[in-house]
């Protein structure tokens, strides 16, 4: 969700009865989302790096339903619906993609296409990391689907995570506005697949390639690019940047979904798009992204 923006510090199951669909009634629809897991044992969401199976929808984020816009919405009891109002859906199937496209929202830039039963796709181009009171927004796919005449849907990640901590050793606060995050596998080449297809009839799992990159089979039709740009927001002090106190560190989760990744590049720059570090981490193994696990990335120390 964006995770919704989804803010990850509580339950998504939770129940929402006043949002309950009825026939001829406001045309409410519960959601819910599967909770991310960690690699070692999840919109904007909102997402608390420390709890990262738990989140919550955001109010007013938008869903991108049966190629229609709708916005999420509290049922005053601690759920979320989709409010479609008095809009008719075409088809006999609910087909639903978060978030709904955002362009070039405060540093948010996805681009969202949803051909209801033919296919979908997400193109992540720019995310905002907003480190928020109580945890962090930002958008992680999602989708869902089910029947017309269903009062809920539940929403499936369309990729895993990278939990990042990056540690400041200098003497001094560093007030870090972008990030260009660079993955790369053993050979060098470019990892992150530049669009999520979404594959209705098997469970909306993105539709990917079995080969490894530049392959001969397997991967014809996948188009990899080596880097995402992060811009960083500090809701809670108010800033277009997001502060590493001197011998501080920060810690926050994004959306990814890559093949073999093995080396890790992090470009910062302040508000001023005045470069401050380029640090690269070489991973001991390599591995593959899978869809809805959090990866922890070891520390990142900026020296």
């Amino acid at each position: 969700m964006k995770t919704s923006k989804i803010i990850m510090i509580a339950a998504l199951a939770l129940l929402a009865t006043a949002c309950q669909k009825e026939e001829g009634a406001d045309g409410r629809i519960r959601i819910f989302a599967e909770n991310m897991s960690s690699a070692s044992g999840g919109s904007k969401m909102l997402m608390d790096p420390a709890h990262i199976d738990n989140a919550v929808w955001v109010e007013n984020e938008r869903v991108n339903l049966n190629s229609n816009t709708y916005a999420i919405v509290s049922d005053g009891n601690g759920g979320f619906c989709l409010n479609t109002g008095n809009d008719v859906l075409s088809g006999d199937v609910l087909y639903a993609i978060y978030p709904a496209t955002v362009e070039k929202v405060n540093g948010d830039h996805i681009v969202v296409s949803n051909n209801n039963a033919g296919a979908g796709s997400v193109a992540i181009h720019s995310l905002t990391v907003n480190f928020a009171s109580g945890g962090q927004k930002v958008y992680f796919p999602l989708a869902a689907t089910a029947n017309r005449d269903a009062s809920s849907m539940t929403f499936k990640h369309l990729t895993g995570g990278l939990k990042i901590t990056l540690q400041n050793d200098r003497i001094s606060t560093l007030n870090v506005a972008r990030l260009v995050v660079t993955i790369t596998n053993a050979s060098d080449e470019p990892a992150i697949y530049k669009d999520l297809k979404t594959e209705w009839s098997d469970g909306m799992l993105p539709s990917l390639p079995e080969g490894e990159v530049g392959g001969i089979s397997g991967d014809q039709g996948a188009v990899f690019v080596p880097s995402m740009t992060l811009y960083l927001k500090d809701e809670v002090g108010g800033t277009a940047y997001k502060q590493i106190a001197a011998n501080g560190q920060i810690v926050f989760c994004m959306p990814m979904l890559a093949k073999s990744v093995k080396h890790l590049q992090i470009i910062g720059y302040d508000d001023n798009d005045v470069e401050l570090f380029n640090k690269s981490k070489t991973l001991d193994n390599a591995f593959d992204v899978e869809r809805n696990v959090m990866y922890t990335i070891p520390t990142i120390n900026i020296n």
